[in-house]
């Protein structure tokens, strides 16, 4: 039995589709749609968490347009189908809930953003000539998740790490996390040179031990 001209058409578009690369529902690596990762997000699976927590982060308007971000982490997303809008605070929420699972990404994103809030308050309150308690919580819990991540072998949050320690002037776990991330292939060899050859010099000058000071003339008698 010869197929129809219908059905011959009808296959041939089939195998357009599938040279083109799937069917039109099946969104490309990298589209995120937050109506779809909400529900694998609140049965707990920690991938969806971390991407929801980008939605919510970014935010999109859904309004049949998509919106392209590029993240810390060098991840391209596309936010496309329905908006969701920018909840910073619910974000945070869904990276925590999947950093509580082990996930490395969200434990790094995690320290990238107590890091960029302890940075920037900092900032302010430089004026002041003080560091107040919020900065400095801020950047114990950057340390906390970047160290959950470091432990895990990701050399972005080992290296972050050290820039961690570095601004507590801990110059020697900060040179430790630092060569981690380095002997991993990370890129920014020339800060770690930088604040090795600084931990040297002081090192140098706290082993120089001061001169003792001279006696006091005698006085003629």
């Amino acid at each position: 039995m010869k197929p129809t001209t219908k059905q011959f058409l009808l296959c041939l578009l089939c195998f357009a589709l599938l040279f083109l690369g799937g069917c039109p529902s099946q969104d490309k690596p990298g589209t995120l749609r937050p109506e779809r990762l909400r529900k694998t997000a609140e049965q707990g699976d920690a991938e969806s968490q971390y991407l929801l927590g980008w939605c919510y982060f970014s935010g999109f308007p859904g309004d049949g347009s998509s919106r392209s971000i590029l993240t810390p982490l060098d991840e391209h997303f596309d936010f496309v189908g329905k908006g969701v809008p920018q909840d910073i605070g619910e974000g945070i929420s869904w990276w925590q809930k999947a950093a509580e699972q082990g996930h490395v990404r969200a434990q790094t994103m995690l320290g990238v953003y107590y890091f960029r809030l302890s940075s920037e308050m900092w900032w302010e309150e430089s004026r002041l000539r003080e560091e107040g308690e919020e900065v400095l919580a801020n950047r114990q819990e950057a340390i906390k998740w970047f160290l959950r991540a470091a432990e895990q072998g990701n050399a972005f949050a080992q290296f972050e790490l050290g820039r961690c320690y570095y601004v507590n002037e801990e110059m020697a776990e900060a040179v430790y996390w630092m060569r981690k991330a380095v002997e991993q292939g990370h890129k920014k060899a020339g800060l770690l040179q930088s604040i090795e050859k600084e931990l040297e010099e002081s090192e140098n000058n706290s082993n120089i031990e001061p001169s003792p000071d001279p006696l006091p003339e005698e006085k003629e008698t």
